[in-house]
C-alpha cells in the first residue's frame, strides 16, 4: 500500500514539477497532502489475526495508539484471571 501511494505521489509531483506561478504553489499543497498520508500510515499498525473459530487469516490495521489500548487491556484481563485463578485455588484448598 505505502509503494502505491509514493509512487502515484512521485507521478502528481513530478508532473506538477514543471508548472510555474499558481501551479507550482500547488504542487506544494499536493506535497503537503501527500506527507500527511504518509505520516498517517506510519502511525498505524497492521496485524494477520485468526479470528476464533475460523481459519481465515484477515488483516487487521489499527492506530499505534489504540493498539496500545487493547494490549495494556489484554494484560490487565489476564492479570484478573490469574489473580482470580490463585483465589479460587486457596478456596478450594482450604474446603479439603
Amino acid at each position: 500500500m505505502k509503494v502505491l501511494i509514493v509512487a502515484l505521489s512521485f507521478f502528481v509531483l513530478s508532473a506538477c514539477a514543471t508548472n510555474t506561478g499558481d501551479k507550482a504553489s500547488l504542487s506544494n499543497v499536493e506535497k503537503e497532502r501527500v506527507m500527511a498520508k504518509l505520516e498517517d500510515e506510519e502511525s498505524m499498525v497492521c496485524r494477520r489475526e485468526k479470528p476464533i473459530g475460523s481459519n481465515m487469516v484477515k488483516r487487521r490495521c489499527i492506530t499505534k495508539e489504540q493498539y496500545e489500548k487493547e494490549r495494556a487491556e489484554s494484560q490487565e484481563r489476564a492479570r484478573e484471571l490469574r489473580r482470580d485463578s490463585n483465589i479460587l485455588n486457596t478456596l478450594g484448598n482450604d474446603t479439603q
